[in-house]
């Protein structure tokens, strides 16, 4: 069982109530690895994504299961949002990228010929820049390292500070 702490206040709250204003009055504190106003890991929604872009035969409904969810519309939420954020999040990669000193060839910016389908070019491109960040970032002396397994939950964090997270 997870435990997730809100805050509220009384004083927004007893306007709320008084005036009729909709002041918010609590606030939510997730941990790193859910994404804001779902239950879903973020691991599990990253991985039923990879497998359903990069395996043509996995359908939506094997993709909602890796997801741990019995509805494929849970999957096709997150996946439209993946899909129609994806391209922001490779600009937002490319820009950080480039702030840690690195360098982005043509090649790497342009669509892979060997890829089929776009979605598949970007998805590449995507994971592809999250490596080459994490190795920039690790490399900054005194910064800290971060495990392979937590890049995910990180670059989350990330964009989601740049207002281009998963949640609504």
């Amino acid at each position: 069982m997870i435990k997730v702490p809100r805050f509220f206040c009384e004083n927004n709250y007893r306007e709320r109530v008084e005036t009729g204003e909709k002041k918010p009055y609590t606030i939510t504190i997730l941990p790193g690895f859910l994404v804001p106003y779902s239950i879903i890991p973020l691991d599990a929604i990253h991985e039923a994504a990879d497998r359903y872009i990069t395996d043509p035969g996995t359908t939506r409904q094997a993709a909602a299961f890796g997801m741990y969810c019995e509805n494929s519309l849970s999957f096709r939420l997150h996946f439209l949002r993946i899909n129609n954020r994806l391209s922001e999040w490779i600009a937002l990669l490319i820009q950080l990228v480039i702030t840690l000193g690195g360098e982005i060839r043509g090649e790497d910016v342009k669509n892979i010929a060997y890829y089929e389908d776009p979605l598949q070019a970007k998805w590449e491109k995507f994971n592809l820049l999250v490596v080459k960040y994490f190795l920039l970032y690790s490399s900054i002396p005194g910064g800290p390292i971060i495990k392979q397994r937590f890049y995910h939950q990180y670059i989350h964090a990330v964009l989601c500070r740049n207002k281009m997270g998963l949640g609504p």
